[in-house]
């Protein structure tokens, strides 16, 4: 008997606390997601006592995911409204084929504990114990933590906890995790944008990256890369992202483009062999904390050069058909290029001064549309901004915290728009209209907190009507004059290809629409936002 009782007690030291299912009093398939996501708040609340923590954050699919064959954005506004946390603290997972999730971590005086439910499509939900997830976290609950959270998500919370900053665990979360590729990519473009940055409209950023390694997302979010996007030389079109296949899943080139020396530089890196961490386990987690915490020491030795030098309009050309082709890049002749390694790649994060430009946005928007006449802004109104990319002036997503503290903007209504970080910051303030066709009565504030007003027939509009209705017509029309007045103030051109007024008009006629969340998530991440719809 005391041999059974020893063996048992030896297995039960290896069993691993999972989810439990359950059903709150009331819910089933027909329930609301808002009323689950209700009681799964209040739940973490009581569990994780979120209020009196130090700091928290929620990693969710919510917006992507579907349930009952809706999306599922409003369930992250009832989260807003029954725990107290930010936009800024949101990370949101695109994973459109998932239940949803909602996982909130807190940190307190006794460390960093999570919690994760996943509702599923009955209604019921799939409940974690809490599990700690702090950095001196044992094997055993690793093991713990990763069975509850998945390793996905582990990862994200804990690089959250090594100090990771807020811009990273953006892009992380959207495209899966933290990696090894994805630390040394964020200091490879970060270096790349701050030595090379775009000058004018005529300069560009050109991505060939090698499928695979957790590296090929990050340029598209602060370079904003994508393979929607493209310029012409000539006959020639270059797009902005190409993928390509080589033996190391790590290697990229970054390039910028001169359209009118028809000249650029070449930036060929790799990971460095520090960066290997392991894979999914807690040498994998410990390793990803130090590459993070090179971040702010030593960012270069994260990544290693292959080849920088000054291109050609032929090399250019051949290096976009061939791809990553080691032969062919070895034969490119070197021409020094100036690079400093020691560069910053952290943005400064000052939460309070982006807090109040916010808040300042919003007071200087409403007394621009009381004075045509208008009503302040409010909760259906909706917000089309730089912010939450735009770094210009910083990590600039506190800047929305502050403008929902001022009027209470529902998180659907808010168009977070995918800039390059060099983009400056702004916000336009759009009324809802009393139909869909308009009118789109429009403010434009820079980041200084001034209005950009829209100049028509000689005339300064702080306020003014972007709808299509208004806004179209065949040449040498009143429309189509207002539609170059529009584009005059909203217009930004570096890169050629930013389009930023064309996005902003599109954007807030088709949320006029009433445009499926789905679809907003692409046009505000990157593709033309017309893409969609059609």
């Amino acid at each position: 008997m005391e041999v059974k009782i020893e063996m048992k007690n030896k297995l039960l030291t290896l069993v691993i606390p999972v989810l439990t299912v359950f059903l709150f009093t009331g819910i089933s398939s027909a329930t609301p997601l808002e009323d689950i996501t209700h009681h799964i708040s209040n739940d973490a609340e009581t569990s994780l006592n979120i209020s009196n923590a130090d700091d928290m954050i929620l990693i969710t699919n919510a917006g992507s995911a579907r349930y009952s064959n809706t999306t599922t954005e409003d369930a992250i506004q009832t989260v807003m409204e029954t725990v107290p946390i930010k936009y800024s603290k949101i990370f949101q997972m695109n994973q459109p084929d998932h239940d949803p999730t909602f996982t909130f971590a807190v940190k307190n005086s006794k460390g960093y504990y999570a919690r994760k439910y996943t509702v599923l499509q009955s209604g019921a939900v799939l409940k974690t114990p809490v599990v700690y997830i702090g950095l001196d976290m044992t094997e055993n609950q690793f093991q713990q933590a990763k069975a509850n959270l998945g390793y996905d998500v582990l990862s994200l919370l804990s690089a959250w906890n090594a100090g990771a900053p807020s811009d990273l665990l953006k892009v992380a979360a959207w495209t899966g995790n933290v990696s090894p590729g994805l630390i040394g990519a964020y200091s490879a473009s970060k270096q790349f944008l701050a030595n090379y940055p775009l000058t004018s409209n005529a300069t560009s950023y050109h991505v060939i990256v090698s499928t695979g390694g957790g590296d090929d997302d990050v340029p598209m979010f602060f370079m904003d890369s994508t393979p929607l996007k493209w310029v012409t030389v000539g006959s020639d079109t270059f797009y902005n992202f190409k993928s390509a296949y080589t033996d190391d899943s790590h290697e990229n080139i970054y390039i910028r483009w001169d359209s009118l020396s028809r000249t650029g530089v070449m930036f060929y890196w790799t990971l460095s062999d520090m960066t290997y961490n392991g894979g999914e386990t807690l040498q994998g987690l410990i390793k990803n904390a130090q590459c993070i915490g090179m971040l702010a020491t030593n960012p270069s030795a994260l990544y290693k050069v292959l080849k920088a030098t000054n291109i050609d309009y032929q090399t250019f050309k051949t290096l976009w058909d061939t791809g990553i082709d080691s032969e062919y890049i070895s034969s490119i002749p070197v021409t020094p290029i100036e690079w400093t390694s020691t560069v910053s790649v952290i943005p400064r994060e000052e939460y309070s001064a982006m807090y109040a430009s916010g808040i300042n946005a919003v007071m200087v928007a409403n007394r621009a549309l009381q004075a045509a006449g208008f009503e302040p802004l409010d909760s259906d109104d909706l917000l089309i901004t730089s912010a939450g990319y735009s770094e210009t002036q910083g990590i600039s997503a506190g800047a929305i915290d502050g403008i929902i503290s001022a009027t209470g903007i529902k998180f659907k209504n808010i168009y977070s728009l995918k800039r390059g970080t060099q983009t400056p910051l702004w916000y336009v303030f759009v009324k809802k209209p009393d139909e869909t066709t308009g009118p789109l009565h429009a403010v434009f504030v820079d980041g200084n907190g001034a209005i950009r007003p829209v100049t028509y027939g000689g005339t300064q509009f702080n306020v003014f009507d972007i709808s299509a209705v208004n806004l179209a017509g065949a040449t040498g029309t009143e429309g189509y004059q207002k539609s170059l007045a529009v584009a005059s103030t909203y217009g930004y051109s570096i890169p050629q290809y930013a389009q930023q007024d064309y996005y902003i008009v599109s954007l807030a006629n088709q949320w006029a629409y009433a445009m499926p969340y789905e679809f907003a998530l692409a046009a505000t991440g990157g593709g033309c936002p017309g893409s969609g719809l059609a």
